[in-house]
């Protein structure tokens, strides 16, 4: 059985620092991808804070999706998985923002 660390009753399958601190680093850039996301989504669409908070939104997924892929390369047979749901999620981010930035014809207004 693997080393486990437990944080706030959440078991972590590692001990290792850099794993540790990857993890950290993940879920606080995924928590203020929730809260950018949810701005944009709920705020109007048109020059000023829509458009900022979606290019926040975007950044921070990079983010998410890097760290997301690190962590799943040191654990590849446990989390391959969870890199195929983040290349899921940065892909159609990068689809809908490059639709966006570049006219797509036929795009949403």
């Amino acid at each position: 059985m693997p080393a486990v660390t437990v944080i706030a009753g959440i078991e972590i399958p590692s001990t290792s620092p850099v794993f540790l601190t990857l993890v950290g680093f993940h879920v606080l850039v995924g928590l203020a991808c929730v809260v950018t996301g949810a701005g944009a989504m709920l705020s109007r669409k048109s020059p000023g804070r829509h458009p900022g908070l979606g290019a926040a939104y975007y950044w921070g997924l990079v983010a998410v999706f890097t760290s997301a892929s690190a962590l799943a390369v040191m654990r590849w047979q446990e989390d391959y998985h969870l890199f195929l749901l983040g290349m899921g999620s940065f892909t159609a981010a990068f689809i809908g923002r490059s639709a966006r930035r570049q006219r797509w014809q036929g795009w949403a207004r």
